[in-house]
């Protein structure tokens, strides 16, 4: 028992003890003391002393004093990962700070990691309030050293957090407003920070882009692109890769998505124009050149479609990508014109592009466009083209598409049907019907009421 005695009052001398040094030491000397333990990176028992400092017993000492106190012991609350109780020491030190009217050095530093860490805590609002006080009360003579940004000052820095937290909040034009002041001076980590902010500000205005298309809020993602083109040319202007790769994205949800081709058509044009002032090659000003020429057709611009077509056939056949042979140009002038019910027209390029010398580019584009114009063909009255067309087409790849594209292989046992009953073939039409049928089944689990409905035609006249 005089053992167990002992021990307990050996630990209560170890506690009066530690606590009677902390009482009897100037608030000042308990300050520097912790200050220097988070210097020697002894963060725990740095934190150990102050949160053992009765604060009461020295509550009558200057503003500036208590300050230092609770700024140390915020940084200690940190450095251990106690971010509520460093919030709380932070916000003290702040008020104290503010008393003594000290607006500079340690109250800019408490200001600034009370920004992060309430941003860190998801309180956006407050982290906004401090950040807005350090551009009142900063000057960019004042630097915040950190290790990603070194040797920032705080005014530049707080302009790049809240740049940050307006991205956040989807506030992008407040956040493009931050972009330029975060420069605040022409040098290394001023540019190292507003290139971190751009980026941020980009790649959340580009996901946004990407997310609005996706769910077929065209016009929303047309907003979007008129933020980025802005954010673009003002960074670096119209004549990089990136200014051209928006302004394509843009034009494409313009005229394929939404059918407004004469909107569209000025941004593929001015793409195509700069063809020379870009390095080569590019694969935007490629899908430029091939839907400015879908586009024009679309919208029955005739006149303007064989200039396009003979510059692009230039440029792709310059840029020499495996997967933008020239000849695809033609596919697209076709698409523009089966679009829009021009079905001579589309004849025309698409019976070019089938008969050019490398017509198979890959993918299934060469499948699809047998299969429109075969359909072309049907609608103009030319079932006999058509069914040759596609005799000749299933002869070499019937095999292979079973296995590769059973859906459009379906839909050219379809149209061959149809083109065989147009000459009253209807017993070779039936085959072909109950080939696409059988296929449909197999891909849907039903059959279409068109399919079934030329069979059924075709066993009436048998």
């Amino acid at each position: 028992m005089a053992k167990y005695v002992k021990i307990i009052l050996f630990i209560a001398f170890l506690l009066i003890k530690h606590i009677s040094i902390a009482q009897t030491l100037s608030l000042g000397e308990i300050t520097a003391k912790a200050d220097k333990l988070i210097g020697e990176y002894k963060d725990k028992e740095a934190l150990e002393i102050l949160e053992n400092v009765d604060i009461d017993i020295y509550k009558n000492e200057d503003e500036v004093k208590l300050a230092s106190f609770y700024f140390v012991k915020a940084t200690a609350y940190d450095l251990n990962e106690d971010s509520n109780n460093s919030v709380k020491s932070f916000e003290k030190a702040c008020d104290y700070y503010e008393k003594a009217g000290i607006t500079y050095d340690r109250y800019l530093q408490s200001l600034q990691s009370l920004g992060c860490l309430y941003y860190k805590l998801g309180d956006l609002s407050s982290s906004e309030k401090c950040y807005k006080k350090i551009i009142i009360y900063g000057t960019p003579s004042q630097l915040f050293k950190n290790d990603e940004l070194n040797d920032l000052d705080f005014v530049s820095n707080a302009f790049y957090n809240l740049g940050i937290i307006y991205v956040d909040r989807d506030e992008y034009d407040m956040a493009e407003k931050c972009l330029p002041k975060v420069m605040q001076k022409s040098i290394v980590s001023h540019e190292k920070a507003q290139n971190s902010l751009y980026n941020y500000l980009f790649n959340r205005l580009f996901s946004k882009s990407i997310e609005f298309r996706k769910d077929e809020k065209y016009e929303d993602a047309i907003a979007i692109f008129d933020k980025l083109l802005s954010l673009i040319e003002w960074y670096s202007g119209r004549l990089n890769e990136v200014f051209i790769q928006i302004s394509f994205d843009k034009a494409l949800v313009l005229g394929y998505n939404l059918g407004l081709y004469k909107e569209a058509i000025p941004i593929l044009k001015y793409n195509t124009e700069i063809r020379n002032l870009i390095e080569s090659p590019n694969r935007d000003i490629c899908s430029s050149y091939c839907f400015l020429t879908m586009f024009l057709l679309a919208s029955k611009e005739y006149d303007k479609v064989q200039d396009v077509l003979t510059n692009g056939f230039d440029y792709l056949k310059e840029a020499n990508f495996t997967d933008y042979p020239p000849h695809m140009l033609y596919r697209f002038a076709g698409n523009g014109s089966y679009d829009t019910n021009d079905y001579s027209t589309a004849i025309s390029y698409y019976e070019k592009y089938i008969d050019s010398n490398n017509p198979k580019e890959g993918a299934t584009n060469y499948e699809e466009i047998v299969n429109m114009l075969s359909v072309a063909y049907i609608l103009s009255d030319y079932p006999d083209k058509a069914q040759k067309l596609l005799k000749s087409f299933l002869k070499d790849n019937e095999d292979a598409m079973i296995e590769t594209n059973p859906t459009i292989l379906a839909n050219i046992y379809h149209n061959l049907g149809r083109s065989m009953m147009l000459v009253r073939s209807y017993k070779d039409a039936l085959i072909y019907l109950n080939k696409s049928k059988d296929l449909q089944m197999k891909l849907y689990g039903e059959v279409t009421s068109r399919t079934s409905d030329y069979i059924n035609e075709c066993v009436n006249h048998k």
